[in-house]
């Protein structure tokens, strides 16, 4: 499975079964996390059979349920962090995702069971499991609220197309983009974990558009 299908076909899941990941998923996301903090500068790590993961309000809070695994988004406390996180966390749900695992994004769950340096931030983390279903699509805005797509060219209308399969924080899609002569730009009011939507969204963008087709535009 490629990326692209993986993105069409994964949705959120917090609710998973209680077996344990496999030596060779677990082999596969040490992997690739140990890549992309090499890749970012994080400090990224999969946390896996610890059930206290998500404490008993939260998991009340949130319905998640047997979730004994997730992967802990931390790195270096910079205004930078949050969308790194975004970009690189669905880097990694799309991974498990093709490896036929479930995920959802996790913002409650436990920071008791990892280690967090000075001068890092536990930023989001990831659940993460063999799911008990396989999710329901979120409800999308119109597109017109995310882009204009009149006139724009092919790659553009590919990268927003691949926008709308993003998950964002309550499902606000609060990312919208806009382009200009093969520069594209994004815009949000900033709010709860919104720079975290905003890598995702642009992870998203570049995986539908594809890199060689635009430059992101200076902030």
């Amino acid at each position: 499975m490629d990326e692209m299908q993986a993105a069409r076909e994964r949705h959120s899941v917090r609710r998973y079964t209680t077996e344990s990941l496999s030596e060779e998923h677990v082999k596969a996301l040490n992997e690739a996390i140990a890549q992309i903090n090499r890749e970012a500068g994080l400090n990224a790590c999969l946390v896996i059979n610890e059930p206290k993961g998500f404490g008993n309000l939260i998991l009340k809070t949130t319905g998640f349920r047997n979730c004994a695994n997730y992967i802990a988004m931390i790195g270096p406390n910079d205004e930078s962090l949050s969308e790194k996180c975004g970009y690189y966390g669905e880097r990694l749900i799309l991974l498990a995702q093709s490896l036929g695992l479930r995920t959802c994004w996790a913002l409650l769950c436990s920071k008791k069971h990892v280690k967090v340096a000075d001068g890092e931030r536990f930023c989001i983390g990831i659940g993460i499991g063999y799911g008990a279903d396989d999710g329901v699509p979120h409800k999308d805005k119109p597109v017109s609220e995310i882009a204009d797509l009149t006139d724009a060219p092919e790659w553009f209308r590919k990268g927003i197309e691949c926008v709308m399969l993003a998950p964002s924080g309550l499902n606000r899609q609060p990312i919208s983009f806009s382009q200009n002569d093969g520069k594209v730009s994004v815009s949000y009011k900033k709010g709860n974990m919104t720079d975290v939507d905003c890598g995702i969204a642009k992870y998203h963008f570049e995986l539908g558009a594809g890199k060689d087709n635009f430059e992101w535009a200076s902030e």
